[in-house]
């Protein structure tokens, strides 16, 4: 069996080291262009812009090669919306349409399971960007106030809170 898929150094720095394991060096990119891509409708480029403005604040922690990912999680929260949308309409139940047409049933809304299905692969990707309350507590941001803006030095005063312990 495999083991929990890796985290990436920033958010190992931040969350803490209590294994006193060492951090490795990760290869800086560009930081993740705020524009949202021209795929999304408009509940992708609202959401993009809302974890823009909460995770995109912690320095260094969206980059350029997260767009894709950033990109996935919009578009299936707007098929979630799309889903829950028809959902609303229709109800959780609808009439069969099949061979007995003389004797309909009620069957579960395909939407219904479309939705069902979105919101585990968003709470899947909530988790990778740190969206979750769980994976929230676990940070440890400076607050705004803190004299400590560049990754660097968050990274350091993880750190070294660390070895004091």
């Amino acid at each position: 069996m495999t083991g929990p898929p890796p985290r990436p150094a920033e958010l190992r720095a931040l969350q803490g080291n209590p294994g006193k394991r060492r951090i490795p060096k990760t290869i800086r990119t560009l930081p993740m262009d705020p524009v949202p891509p021209e795929i999304l409708g408009e509940p992708g480029r609202q959401e993009w812009r809302r974890i823009f403005d909460t995770v995109g604040t912690v320095a260094g922690l969206l980059q350029e090669q997260d767009r894709p990912a950033l990109t996935a999680l919009c578009l299936t929260w707007e098929q979630y919306l799309q889903a829950s949308e028809m959902v609303q309409k229709t109800g959780v139940l609808i009439k069969s349409q099949g061979r007995q047409a003389e004797r309909p049933a009620a069957v579960r809304n395909p939407a219904l399971i479309v939705a069902r299905d979105c919101l585990a692969n968003l709470l899947a990707l909530w988790a990778r960007f740190g969206m979750t309350p769980s994976d929230r507590a676990r940070l440890e941001v400076p607050h705004a106030d803190d004299d400590q803006g560049s990754l660097a030095a968050q990274i350091l005063a993880v750190t070294t809170r660390g070895r004091q312990s």
